[in-house]
């Protein structure tokens, strides 16, 4: 009916405005859009049908411009340069609003996932209360896990574990467990952690 679509359009530009909030870093007009029922859980993917040559392109990766979609979540964590510290204050409104943290993106990387490949841990820490899902392959055959383990962080790694990872949630590829256990100390070398 028309009612039904005039709230959807409601919709639309309230998630519109949310995601250019959150690009522009703007906390206030992201918390203010959220309360008046902006979805969290918005992306700035166009609701356009994918044509032949934009899939071509996406499978060859010769135009990621085309291709790149992000949550407000992702953009408000602001992994994508690692330069900008994150917008902790969006990101909070976000979860608290409902965002999903298990929502992937065009390489099949969560935001948990982008936080600790960025060595974000402070990022991390805040979402591991959220319910990760610690089985989700990325593109490169790695889990939540595994990204934590090469963080280098044993509190990350054992709340990681207390908040329902298990070692099997490791193995991205057949690795071999011992592979996540070493990693860089800065010196060239590697060190053997105990978990």
């Amino acid at each position: 009916t028309w009612r039904e679509l005039s709230q959807e359009r409601r919709l639309q530009r309230l998630n519109g405005a949310l995601i250019a909030a959150v690009k522009a870093g703007d906390a206030q007009a992201g918390m203010t859009l959220l309360q008046d029922g902006a979805d969290a859980n918005a992306s700035d993917r166009p609701n356009v049908p994918t044509g032949f040559w934009t899939t071509v392109l996406r499978v060859f990766r010769r135009s990621p411009s085309v291709l790149r979609f992000r949550t407000a979540l992702d953009l408000a964590a602001n992994l994508e340069l690692n330069r900008y510290p994150p917008h902790m204050e969006i990101v909070n409104a976000l979860l608290q609003h409902g965002a999903d943290i298990n929502v992937p993106d065009d390489e099949r990387m969560t935001v948990l996932m982008r936080a600790l490949n960025s060595d974000n841990v402070d990022l991390a820490n805040g979402l591991l209360s959220h319910t990760p899902n610690w089985g989700r392959h990325d593109n490169s055959g790695n889990t939540a896990l595994s990204y934590t383990v090469r963080s280098g962080s044993l509190s990350l790694v054992r709340r990681a574990l207390d908040a329902g990872a298990s070692v099997q949630d490791l193995f991205g590829e057949e690795r071999a467990p011992i592979t996540f256990a070493v990693f860089s100390d800065g010196t060239g070398t590697g060190r053997v952690q105990p978990l």
